[in-house]
């Protein structure tokens, strides 16, 4: 899951009873519990905002106003947060762990991972295991 405090979200409005979440903050919590369970197989913006109901442009504003965020980029960083704990921890290769996380072009992979880390999954994971 990302990993966000309510502490690094912004906007939020704390109540004197300590309970109230607005409702538009209810969207982004069900928007970042929608993106845990189908990160790896839902990438476009567009399935979350039709599964909430909501039109792309409001939940951007959502997210962009609570997270500092757009929708595509935190689907984005969730899948690269993912790709970081299976090159760590899996003995998965590049490929594989490409088509884990839903992306059918381990190019593609390797190019987004590059952009994100600055190296190749490959050299990263060959400097994981060099480190150990």
């Amino acid at each position: 899951m990302l990993n966000l405090k309510l502490s690094e979200i912004k906007n939020l409005e704390v109540f004197s009873d300590g309970n109230y979440i607005p409702p538009d903050m209810h969207v982004v919590t069900n928007f970042l519990e929608l993106l845990e369970v189908h990160f790896r197989a839902e990438h476009g913006p567009e399935f979350y905002s039709k599964e909430l109901k909501l039109n792309l442009e409001v939940l951007n504003g959502l997210t962009k106003c609570y997270l500092s965020k757009t929708v595509h980029r935190l689907i984005d960083e969730r899948i690269h947060q993912e790709a970081l704990k299976l090159l760590k921890y899996s003995t998965l290769n590049i490929k594989q762990i490409s088509y884990e996380l839903g992306v059918s072009d381990p190019t593609w992979f390797s190019r987004c991972f590059r952009k994100h880390e600055g190296i190749s999954p490959r050299a990263f994971k060959k400097a994981l295991s060099e480190k150990s």
